[in-house]
């Protein structure tokens, strides 16, 4: 149900700082990460640092969007409309236990410093907000539409599938909290 990915590659560096910046967001916060602790800790020179990014403002934004929306981007939202229920229960399933995985690569990171990355960026970042609550309305209005299959489902189906959702992402809470790995 994944949909295809771009076939460009992206260059090596950028992707080891972008996987750096990630984990040192993710440790210290935005704040209390230096862009020469990004440079050091990649291996990197500050010069191929401004080659890929003009600033560390510039490389959250992109590190955020990454790791937190390119893995909804990446699933076939609208693809849940044309399946059955029960097979677009099971896709979201599937989507979401692989979250912790595609959010934190191998790393075995606990997924509570991650959403708490994910949180504090809603403040910071207001299109990443946005982004993100125009992806969840997405999954709601097409998994509605795959429980109720009329062209516009009413409110108690997209109540059903907004609970089903909630269902998925409190799962995910409440094995962060009792520290469950994925």
């Amino acid at each position: 149900m994944a949909k295809k990915e771009n076939s460009a590659k992206t260059p090596p560096t950028r992707e080891k700082i972008l996987g750096t910046a990630f984990e040192l967001f993710i440790q210290h916060g935005y704040e209390g990460t230096s862009l020469n602790k990004i440079v050091g800790q990649s291996g990197v020179s500050k010069g191929a640092f401004y080659h890929y990014f003009p600033s560390k403002f510039d490389l959250y934004q992109e590190t955020i969007n990454r790791f937190f929306l390119l893995p909804f981007e990446k699933f076939d939202i609208s693809g849940l409309a044309k399946l059955s229920p029960k097979k677009a229960r099971a896709a979201l399933r599937a989507h979401y236990a692989s979250l912790g995985k595609q959010m934190t690569g191998n790393s075995g990171q606990n997924m509570g410093p991650v959403l708490a990355l994910m949180f504090n960026s809603f403040t910071r970042l207001p299109k990443f907000h946005k982004k993100t609550a125009a992806i969840y309305a997405s999954l709601i209005k097409n998994l509605a539409r795959s429980f109720a299959k009329p062209d516009k489902p009413d409110r108690r189906i997209k109540r059903r599938a907004r609970k089903f959702i909630a269902q998925l992402e409190g799962e995910i809470l409440l094995r962060t909290i009792q520290n469950i790995p994925e």
